[in-house]
């Protein structure tokens, strides 16, 4: 039977205050560590420190914790300077707590400190078994294998359509005379966060799905960025997006943080350059060392070409010496027979001429010899018709006809009468 005797009870105060002793004398505080969660940031930082079973994401165990405005910037901002990450949720830190308890406001976890080397060993060691698991499976060298065509001439990137990173590469790109033709086409991403590596796989598969439906054409792919903390590019450690990135049938140029950062991504890229400018100059450079091959090759051919006509021209000058020696022999040898046939027709012609006067001189003779006159001259007479022709026969001339006969001292006309 339920007891109707009335219970002793005590004040909440007093309860509280005993826990508040009760907690005061344990001297509550150690460095625990556990992934932030739900964390806020308003004039105090607040967050949960929680720990999951391991292999799921089931929390089993979960204290609220707080960072006083007063030191802020001793704890969260000097954690922030010394890992190179901003406090988010996720992250997986060591803290020194104090638990205290007040009436009013119950159990507070204050954060007093937090170990930076802790969270950047957690980055190290996740990002050492992926590359690893990476290297085991032989995804780091397949970029390696592919070539970058001699021109660039059209590139697909990737990147936050509002980043100045992006602003600065197609800047520098279009501000050279080499690459100012070059065709370029934003595929937008998230670039840092949780949601990155999701996000820039699926610009991947947005590039090649445009390479399959032959929407575009291009010759490499460039993921850029600028910067950034090393919590804004550990997305670019994920296993996920780096086997996309090795596997990729294009050259991927990676320009996604400085110098000092080399991601897993880098790692599996073509080629890793250390900013968006660098990517840009990094085409530049290497579609110029087709045009320097040009130039290199104009000049060889142009130094082939002058020395082959150096010694073209020196054959034709020792040719055109040799030329002019055996035409000057052959002028004075033709001279010199000239002057033979000279002397020969000089000689044949006066004995021609000699022979020639001989033979005129036989044959005027002989027409001296027939010279009618002479024979006139010796008594003999010629009578001749009208038309001046000999006349021997009767039958040679007309009735009537005038004749001439011609006797040594003059000419005699008559008149035929028959």
């Amino acid at each position: 039977m339920q007891s109707n005797t009335p219970h002793i009870g005590i004040s909440l105060y007093d309860f509280t205050t005993g826990i508040r002793d009760i907690i005061s004398d344990a001297n509550l505080s150690a460095w625990v560590f556990g992934e932030v969660k739900n964390y806020k940031y308003s004039r105090h930082a607040y967050f949960s420190l929680i720990q999951s079973q391991e292999g799921t994401n089931t929390p089993i165990a979960s204290l609220q914790c707080a960072v006083w405005g007063y030191c802020f910037d001793s704890v969260i901002g000097r954690f922030q300077d010394e890992a190179g990450v901003e406090m988010k949720d996720g992250l997986k830190v060591l803290v020194h707590l104090t638990v205290s308890f007040h009436q009013a406001y119950g159990m507070t976890a204050t954060v007093d400190a937090i170990d930076a080397s802790y969270t950047l060993g957690e980055y190290e060691l996740k990002r050492k078994q992926t590359i690893a698991q990476l290297l085991s499976e032989g995804y780091m060298d397949l970029q390696q294998q592919l070539e970058l065509p001699r021109v660039v001439r059209s590139i697909a990137i990737i990147s936050a359509n509002t980043a100045a990173g992006y602003g600065d590469f197609m800047d520098q790109l279009k501000a050279n005379s080499i690459t100012a033709n070059c065709n370029c086409q934003l595929y937008p991403a998230i670039m840092q966060g949780v949601s990155a590596p999701e996000s820039i796989v699926k610009a991947l598969n947005s590039i090649l799905s445009d390479l399959e439906e032959m929407v575009a054409e291009y010759d490499a792919v460039i993921i850029i960025r600028g910067g950034g903390s090393k919590q804004d590019l550990a997305c670019f450690d994920d296993y996920t997006l780096a086997t996309y990135i090795a596997t990729f049938p294009l050259p991927i140029i990676t320009g996604i943080g400085h110098e000092q950062d080399t991601s897993v991504a880098d790692m599996v890229a073509y080629k890793r350059v250390k900013t968006p400018t660098a990517a840009a100059e990094f085409i530049i450079e290497h579609n110029s060392a087709l045009y320097l091959l040009i130039d290199d090759l104009k000049r060889r051919l142009e130094s082939q070409v002058t020395s082959i006509m150096y010694n073209f021209n020196s054959r034709i000058s020792k040719q055109r010496q040799a030329l002019a020696y055996i035409a000057s022999g052959a002028v004075e040898r033709q001279k010199t027979n000239v002057n033979t046939l000279r002397r020969n027709l000089h000689s044949l012609s006066d004995v021609a001429i000699q022979m020639e006067r001989q033979r005129l001189n036989a044959r005027r003779q002989q027409l001296e010899a027939l010279d009618p006159q002479r024979i006139v001259n010796r008594g003999y007479t010629m009578t001749l018709s009208s038309s001046g022709s000999l006349i021997s026969s009767i039958d040679d001339v007309k009735d009537g006809e005038t004749i001439t006969t011609l006797v040594r001292d003059g000419r005699l006309t008559s008149i035929v009468k028959k």
